[in-house]
Parts: structure tokens; C-alpha cells; sequence
């Protein structure tokens, strides 16, 4: 809080302006407004989908000339996948370099692949150039 001569106090922000006038019934109607609003939240998939649709624009004009049963960014079972493609169930994962030098991510990687194989998909892990578009060459015989 900064003050002046003035008499009225004056805040960095709003949200220092509101720190001791937010009480618990507030919070719980701010809490309750969410929750009636949540149609406007958007799932993992739906996310990665927006975000990562520039990297596979050279993929989709191969898998869309071939007529493929296909989806980018595929949720399973709170996963999200790389590529389903449907219609072969294979899910194919576009690993960057550090997904072989991160125990931590091999261990995840690890756990994607347990649950894609309970659900009767193949998985495929393809190297490719992390922050760069996805060759088609990554989807070839598939």
C-alpha cells in the first residue's frame, strides 16, 4: 500500500485494494459463479489442440489426401497423445530429444504406453526436431 497526503489510501493493485474485504462468503459465491460457467473451460486436449495445430500442418495434408481416420492431440484416460490414427489404433508420440534424458519423462512416457496398450492402440514414438513443423517423413508407413 502507498499512501499521499490524500485521504484516501492507494494500492498497487486490485488485488491488494481487496485483501482484507475478501471474505469466505465471497470467495465461496466467486467459487459457485465458476462453477455455473463451467461450459466456457477447455479440456487438456482442446488446449494442446488450439496451441499445437501449427506443427502438424504438413502432416494433415498427407493423412487428409490418404482419407485416414485421424485426430491430433487424442485424449485417453487423462493422457493426451500426439496423433490417433483411428483407423489402424495406432498413437503415435513426436518426442523431442529430452524425452530420452528425463527420467521423469521416461517414467510418464512409460505410463502413456501402459494405457494406450490397455486400450488396444499401438504405440509409435517418433524423434522429431522440438519447436519445429513435423515432417510427414515422421508418419510414413503408419
Amino acid at each position: 500500500m502507498t499512501t499521499t497526503h490524500s485521504k484516501a489510501a492507494k494500492f498497487c493493485s486490485r488485488s491488494c485494494a481487496s485483501k482484507g474485504s475478501m471474505t469466505r462468503e465471497r470467495r465461496e459465491a466467486q467459487h459457485q459463479a465458476g462453477l455455473r460457467h463451467t461450459e466456457n473451460l477447455l479440456t487438456a486436449a482442446e488446449v494442446l489442440k488450439r496451441r499445437e495445430a501449427w506443427k502438424y500442418t504438413a502432416c494433415r495434408e498427407v493423412l487428409e489426401s490418404s482419407d485416414r481416420d485421424y485426430e491430433f492431440e487424442f485424449e485417453l484416460c487423462g493422457y493426451v497423445f500426439d496423433l490417433a490414427l483411428h483407423d489402424a489404433k495406432v498413437l503415435v508420440e513426436f518426442d523431442g530429444p529430452y524425452h530420452d534424458a528425463d527420467n521423469w519423462q521416461r517414467e510418464r512416457d512409460k505410463a502413456k504406453d501402459r494405457v494406450a496398450k490397455d486400450a488396444g492402440f499401438v504405440i509409435v514414438r517418433r524423434t522429431v526436431e522440438p519447436m519445429a513443423v513435423v515432417h510427414p517423413s515422421a508418419i510414413e508407413g503408419l
